[in-house]
């Protein structure tokens, strides 16, 4: 018998219930194209209901743990296209740059000040 469970959408910050069906089938397209689009093109169906099984089972301490990990991670992965594009960069224009990414250029450059010079 399939099983049916709920998924809260934490991303919007607000309680939005979306139905997945993890069947034997995998992942229902019956859900909208907002869902099917956070489901990932290469991971199969099985696997991703297994990933959102586990998701559910987690405490919320392993959850805050999680996110914890995963934005650190991002971070470090801007980061490191910063320094790939621009391989000398200074700490200033490297901080500068990531609060741009983050929450834009007018608000970078009215927190931080102007854009730091690139290096050569």
């Amino acid at each position: 018998m399939p099983s049916w469970s709920r998924i809260q959408d934490v991303s919007s910050r607000r309680a939005q219930d979306i139905v997945v069906f993890a069947g034997s089938e995998g992942i229902d397209s019956r859900y909208s194209d907002y869902m099917r689009s956070a489901v990932p093109a290469d991971t199969p169906s099985d696997i991703f209901a297994a990933q959102v099984r586990r998701w559910q089972s987690m405490t919320p301490a392993e959850k805050g743990e999680l996110i914890d990990v995963m934005s650190t991670e991002v971070d470090d992965i801007a980061r490191a296209g910063i320094r790939f594009r621009e391989p000398n960069v200074a700490p200033e224009r490297e901080h500068w740059l990531i609060v741009a990414r983050r929450y834009g250029r007018t608000f970078a450059q009215t927190c931080i000040g102007p854009e730091p010079i690139r290096c050569p």
